[in-house]
This record gives structure tokens, C-alpha cells and sequence, in this order.
């Protein structure tokens, strides 16, 4: 373990990492550039480092680093609120010690954070005060207001900006927001702004939104009492205060359409906000209105809706929320099953087979769930392939080919190419499409506090299924690098899984993922074999199992080296029956999966043997003497000295069976004078 207390010029210079590609300075700094932070160096002595994030002397960045046995920290930006812990060891990768200190580091990190927030509020709360107090009155012919066509009390101006307060509950403020004629807005550095707002009074209806000019447009409209959160991520804190103060007061949330923005944060955080404290949701919509599509134009608030279509259209979008294509309230017409089912609905579809019988029912949501080492990535790729072109991976098939789309966040673009190459050699289905998001993206879902949100990249997924119009298969590998919450909590795993549902329903898709097993599960295939919450697997409606193949195993199909063999089997289907048994694949060259019958090869080879001993043995024997007879001791023990494997009651019976379905064996009646009448014995050639 490094110990910095001893180590004081380590403590005053700046971090230069090594060469290596662990090195846990560069894990942090690569964690911080998902999130757009990037700072010119790390140091690891603990204190609170900030850096510039727009521009020059911004000092909006901050982060916390500690270098250690554990190394661990947390960053952020005090432009945009968001935070995020860090340590380069994943869940359940630490020691009782490790954690501990790991705990610690954490508060430590907190403490200092809170800290310089504290401070740096404190300092915008005194001058925000003399800022308002110093402005004049706002004039209703001020630029921004003629421009955004709304009129607005309460504001006040200052070197040409417009000044809107940002105050508590209690009415207090504790930061401004300047507002330039062309429509710039900043609030002061370092000001709180969480759980703050700026109201617009009106009557006994209350209405929550971003902007002081979407919320002026809004009160034009409606008449009703307006509350402006400023910005999308503002909106739930905002609504839970509101909410704690009037507990029984209806709420609307006016969110802003950000429709051309990745992950849509305006609806994305109003929604949160709204399933927080019961609120209605609402938001603009262009649908029909001339210029309404157009990118450039940017129209995405009820302002921007006011400007192109008047408050009439405000106010019955509001009042009217359910009739933009939300799902209305369930009516006896719809819900009644006679009025629903006059013919019998068409038979369950399934986008692959195993030979005739269904495996993967479309529009599920599935999982792979399979132990390290055992080329996951190798079936999905497989299956994918089978599935563009309508063929077969072993006995798996699709019935006709789909478009499918793979996104992989674990292996790089070139790891990926070389394996669709492997898997391919050069031939690749017109449907077949695949990419690597290794080091791009982050999850899906995220914890805002500990509420479960959807994240920028699901928005991001969202678009690139609608780049890709037909899509029908989604696969995504693997689960660990797209999730972003509590692996343990069933709740997050539902909620996540629930995610997957809404793209699957919105765009018809089927949807496969992969998953990691736990560790005491690694080699069993079932249900339970999946690592952290079994919600996972309950949420979905199909379960693919892969592991590999084990020395009981292995001796008993006859197999020399178990660790080239993995086993697949289906341990959850809603929809379908059960496999008949295992599939068998062998990791062939550079690990691409090749199916194999090593089983019915082995019993092949068992059954040539037993026809021969029965053949060359002068004695006849019954069905029952082979299958568990003393007068069969004899020939059981020569074939479990032959093949190790060998089970007697099981591997016997399936032999006879299909050596007398083949006609290499019969069953003959003869005469028998120790019993005095005669019985059924087997031969190899018929009297």
C-alpha cells in the first residue's frame, strides 16, 4: 500500500502516470471523460482539485483523488450538479478491509465537496442579494421579453440583463440568473440552484417548468400559478419541495420536448419529477404545425409553441395531454374480451428455432446468462449472424432472416471485426449489423440520488433503433457495461428491465442481452445462476444458459478436454417447451463456437460395442439382464472398463432402443427349459 503521509514532495507534485494499461489514474481519468470532464492532470494527494470545463478560469470542474491500496475518488461539475463516486474495483471485487477504507475515502471526498459547495454558495447568496437589490424594475420593451414575446412581473434589469431571483421555499434568494438581450443566461458561480425557482402568480392551478420565458408563455395561456425551475434537471428537487409544502395541491409539469437533444433531458427529467409526487405530465408537440420536423428551427417549449401557434394551442395541449397519442384510460369497449377476440389470434411467432420446436418467442425481452471464458460474445455473434440470414447455428435456426443490429461494450471495433471475420470468413448477411461502443457510452439507466433514471445513452439507443428502420433484433453485450444501478436491487433491475420493454413494444423488437453468473453458480445452468438480483431474470420472458463442460461430463460423453466444450440450454421460457437436453458446442480456433453431437458420437461408439459383445457372446440375454440383470453383470462391466462414462440404466436402455430402431438388433422369443416357457431375448441377427 502507498502511504502519502510519509511521502510529502508525492503530496505537492502532480501525478505523471506510467505506461501501464491499469493504472488506476488513467481508469479515473478515463471515467471522468465519459462524463466530458477532463483535466490537464491528476493529483492524487486527496484534496479537492477544480479545474475548467467551457472556458478559461471556469474552475466548474472538481474532483477528488486518492491513490492507494484502494484507489478511489469523485468528481463532478458545479455547472451542471452532477457527481459521481469512483473506485477502480467493481462491486464484490473487495476485501471487508478494502470496503471499509473504500467507505471511508468516499466521506472523505463528501466532506470536502460539501465543503467548497458550502463556501462557494454562501459567496453567491451575499452577492445575489446586492445584485437584486441594486437592479431596477424591468421594463415590459426589454429585448429578451419583445423577443420571446411574453410579458413577466417580478423581474428586475442590470447592465442591459435581465435578473430573475432564484429563491427557497421561505422566499429567500440565493442566486440570479442573468439573462442577455440575445437570450445567454448564467446564473453566479458557485450559487445554489437546486430545489430554487422563480413563481409567476396566478390562480389556484400550479404549474412547474423550466424557463422564465416558457413559464411566462404558459401563465398568458392558462391564467394559472407558475413555477420556473430554470433548467430540466432543476424540475424534480423543485417539484419535491413543492410537494412537501402542499401535499394535496395538483401539479402539472410543462416539460420542455428537447426532441433534437440526445436523451431528450427535458421530458427525461420531467418525467422523473412527475413520478416523484404524482404530477400530470405534460409537454409540447408540433405534430402538423408547418416548420414543426425542422431541426434547425429548435422549437421544443411551450414558448416556442405560443410563438408558432398562439396560446390557444398552449392551453388546449395542456388541458388535453391524452390527446398527443398517450394512452387513454381503459373503456369497456376496449377492455371487453368478446368485443376483442372474434377469431382466434395467430400462432406465437419465434424468431429462432431448435430444429421445428420454438425457442425464442419475438418481442421478448431475453438473457443470456453465461460463466467467464465460455465465448458469450462468440454465441450472440453466431446467433446474430444466423438470425440476418435465415439460417442455422448448430440446431438453432431462424425461420426467416431478420434485421439485426449487435452492440457490443466490452470488446473494441477491431476485437469485434475479428471475431465477426472469425465467425464469417468473409461472408456477412445484407442484415447483419454490428458496432462497438467500448469506452463511448455509459449505461442506460442511472441513480439520481437513489431514484432510478434513464440515462443519455438510452436516448441515444432510442435514436440509433430508429436509424435503423426494419430493426427486429436488438442485441446487447454484455448487461454490465449498459446498466448503471444497484446490480443487487430488485427494484433497479426491474425498473431497467422495464426500460428494455418500452423499446422493444415502440419498436417491435426482440431483445437479447448478456449477463454474468454468480460465482457459486458458475457451472449449473438454471434460473438462478445469474449474478446480483434474481429480478433480472424474472423480468424476462426467455433464458439462455452457457457454461462449460465439466470432467463428470466430459468422461461421460467420452470427451478428452472438457475445457474446449460448453454446454447451452434454455432453463427459462414463458412461451416455448422445454430443449429436449444440452447443445454442445466446441471452442474452436481463435474461440468461435462450432457445434458438436460429442454425446451421440460417444453412445455411437458404445452402441457398436455392445452389438459386438452381444454378437460374440454365446449367452442370450433380455432387455432386462443388459439394463440391470445380474446375468448382464458381466458385459455392463466390460463397457464401463471401455467407457468410463458409462451409466448402465440410462446409456443401456438408450442403446437397445436405437439398435433395434435401426435393425442392427432384435428381439426374438426363445425357448428357455430352466423357466419352462419361453422369453424375449435380443440378437444381433434374426432367427
Amino acid at each position: 500500500m502507498i502511504d502519502l503521509s510519509v511521502a510529502s514532495q508525492q503530496r505537492r507534485e502532480y501525478y505523471r502516470p506510467p505506461a501501464v494499461p491499469d493504472d488506476p489514474v488513467e481508469a479515473f481519468r478515463g471515467a471522468m471523460a465519459e462524463y466530458g470532464l477532463a483535466p490537464d492532470s491528476i493529483d492524487p494527494s486527496g484534496r479537492l482539485v477544480r479545474f475548467d470545463i467551457d472556458k478559461r478560469g471556469d474552475k466548474a470542474g472538481w474532483y477528488v483523488f486518492f491513490l492507494g491500496e484502494v484507489s478511489a475518488g469523485a468528481f463532478g461539475s458545479w455547472k451542471s450538479g452532477d457527481k459521481q463516486n469512483w473506485c477502480q474495483f467493481g462491486p464484490g471485487e473487495l476485501t471487508d478491509a478494502q470496503a471499509e477504507e473504500y467507505r471511508r475515502t468516499v466521506e472523505r471526498a463528501k466532506k470536502q465537496r460539501e465543503e467548497e459547495e458550502a463556501r462557494l454558495q454562501a459567496e453567491a447568496r451575499v452577492k445575489a442579494g446586492e445584485i437584486w437589490d441594486r437592479a431596477e424594475p424591468a421594463a415590459p420593451d426589454h429585448p429578451y421579453l419583445v423577443k420571446k414575446g411574453v410579458a413577466c412581473r417580478d423581474l428586475k434589469t442590470g447592465r442591459g440583463d435581465l435578473i430573475a431571483p432564484l429563491r427557497d421555499a421561505d422566499g429567500a434568494i440565493h442566486n440570479v440568473q442573468f439573462i442577455k438581450p440575445g437570450g445567454e443566461k448564467k446564473f453566479l458561480f458557485g450559487g445554489r440552484v437546486e430545489g430554487l425557482s422563480f413563481t409567476i402568480p396566478g390562480d389556484g392551478r400550479v404549474m412547474l417548468c423550466e424557463g422564465v420565458a416558457t413559464g411566462a408563455s404558459i401563465h398568458a395561456a392558462t391564467g394559472a400559478t407558475v413555477i420556473c425551475a430554470f433548467n430540466a434537471g432543476n424540475l424534480p428537487p423543485v417539484a419535491r419541495s413543492f410537494r412537501e409544502r402542499c401535499p394535496t395541491t395538483p401539479l402539472t409539469i410543462c416539460a420542455d420536448n428537447d426532441r433534437f437533444t440526445a436523451g431528450n433531458p427535458g421530458i427525461t427529467k420531467a418525467g422523473e419529477a412527475a413520478k416523484a409526487t404524482g404530477a400530470t405530465l405534460v409537454f409540447p408537440c408540433f405534430d402538423g404545425i408547418p416548420g414543426g420536423d425542422d431541426q434547425a428551427l429548435k422549437w421544443s417549449d411551450f414558448n416556442d409553441l405560443a410563438a408558432v401557434a398562439g396560446n390557444d394551442t398552449v392551453a388546449l395541449q395542456i388541458k388535453n395531454p391524452g390527446e398527443r397519442g398517450r394512452l387513454p384510460p381503459l373503456s369497456p369497449a376496449g377492455s371487453q374480451v368478446g368485443n376483442r377476440l372474434k377469431f382466434r389470434p395467430k400462432p406465437l411467432e419465434f424468431i429462432f428455432k431448435f430444429n421445428d420446436q420454438g425457442l425464442i418467442p419475438r418481442g421478448v425481452i431475453g438473457v443470456l446468462t453465461a460463466t467467464g471464458g465460455t465465448g458469450k460474445t462468440f454465441f450472440l455473434l453466431s446467433l446474430a449472424m444466423a438470425g440476418a440470414a435465415g439460417g442455422n447455428f448448430g440446431p438453432i435456426r431462424a425461420p426467416s432472416p431478420v434485421k439485426t443490429l449487435v452492440i457490443v461494450g466490452e470488446d473494441t471495433q477491431d476485437e469485434l471485426d475479428r471475431r465477426l471475420w472469425d465467425i464469417g470468413h468473409g461472408q456477412f448477411p445484407e442484415q447483419l449489423h454490428a458496432a462497438s461502443v467500448y469506452g463511448e457510452l455509459g449505461p442506460l439507466m442511472r441513480l439520481d440520488g437513489s431514484l432510478p433514471v434513464l440515462a443519455d445513452t438510452y436516448f441515444w439507443l432510442e435514436q440509433t433503433i430508429k436509424n435503423h428502420p426494419g430493426l427486429e433484433l436488438l442485441i446487447i453485450d454484455p448487461k454490465s457495461r449498459f446498466y448503471g444501478l444497484d446490480e443487487n436491487n430488485s427494484e433497479h433491475a426491474t425498473q431497467w428491465i422495464q426500460a428494455l420493454e418500452g423499446l422493444a413494444k415502440r419498436h417491435g423488437l426482440t431483445i437479447l442481452f448478456s449477463h454474468h453468473t454468480s460465482k457459486d453458480s458458475a457451472g449449473k445452468i438454471s434460473q438462478n445462476m445469474s449474478r446480483g438480483s434474481s429480478a433480472i431474470v424474472d423480468g424476462c420472458r426467455w433464458q439462455g444458459g452457457l457454461v462449460r463442460m465439466d470432467d463428470k461430463m466430459a468422461a461421460r460423453l467420452g470427451v478428452e478436454r472438457a475445457r474446449e466444450y460448453v454446454l447451452f440450454d434454455a432453463p427459462k421460457s414463458n412461451y416455448a417447451a422445454d430443449l429436449p437436453g444440452v447443445i454442445c458446442f466446441r471452442r474452436g480456433e481463435g474461440g468461435v463456437l462450432e457445434y458438436t453431437e460429442p454425446g451421440r458420437e460417444h453412445k455411437e461408439k458404445m452402441a457398436a460395442a455392445l452389438i459386438e459383445k452381444i454378437t460374440l457372446d454365446p449367452r442370450q440375454y433380455t432387455r432386462l439382464d443388459l439394463v440391470k440383470g445380474g446375468a448382464g453383470d458381466g458385459i455392463a462391466r466390460e463397457m464401463k472398463d471401455k467407457f468410463p462414462g458409462f451409466r448402465r440404466a440410462v446409456d443401456m436402455e438408450w442403446m437397445i432402443e436405437k439398435l433395434i430402431n435401426e435393425k442392427r438388433l432384435y428381439e426374438v422369443e426363445a425357448s428357455d427349459s430352466a423357466i419352462g416357457r419361453p422369453r424375449i431375448v435380443l440378437v444381433a441377427i434374426p432367427f
